[in-house]
């Protein structure tokens, strides 16, 4: 089964610096919390933040044109909610309570799938944070390493995330090493 992940943002999502005044790109942060939480003990995420990208009903929000999608058996937007980051293709970092998540989960459940191979953009962000997420709920997670690509390319920045992806049992790999598995 082929299952593709792909940002879709109102104009006016949490993520974009154009919503914070005074916020650069890929420089300034943000903290979001849970917002369906109430009590004391809400969740929070920081959060960087981002260009305008991927905003629905513009052709930045569809796939790359170069990409092969007549094979997806699904095709699953995330991003949609404007008041949370989406990194991860199973939806936002928040689950108590869930907020705005993607049908990744049962997709996979249903299917009876065991096994999650992970490749695309970004490394650091999306990538990394669907694999850890798919590792938590038990499935056995790969991330096709040359088939992805992080943001913060530098030695320093790559290690952190391998690090992070090992710590939570998920396997770097690269492209042909899947004809051995």
């Amino acid at each position: 089964m082929t299952i593709a992940t792909k940002d879709s943002h109102p104009a006016n999502h949490i993520s974009f610096a154009s919503q914070h005044p005074g916020a650069e790109p890929f420089v300034s942060k943000h903290t979001i919390r849970n917002p369906d939480a109430s009590g004391n003990n809400i969740e929070a995420q920081e959060i960087t933040l981002w260009p305008d990208h991927c905003v629905e009903g513009t052709p930045g929000c569809e796939f790359a044109k170069d990409l092969y999608t007549i094979g997806l058996d699904h095709k699953i937007a995330k991003g949609g909610d404007r008041r949370v980051e989406a990194y991860s293709g199973f939806g936002p970092a928040f689950r108590n309570p869930e907020v705005a998540m993607s049908d990744l989960s049962k997709i996979l459940r249903d299917n009876e799938i065991k096994r999650v191979y992970i490749c695309g953009l970004a490394l650091d962000y999306c990538v990394k944070f669907t694999a850890i997420d798919a590792a938590k709920a038990g499935y056995k997670t790969y991330v096709v390493e040359d088939a992805t690509k992080a943001v913060d390319q530098s030695e320093e920045g790559l290690k952190k995330t391998r690090r992070e992806l090992e710590e939570h049992g998920v396997i770097l790999i690269q492209s042909a090493g899947l004809a051995m598995l």
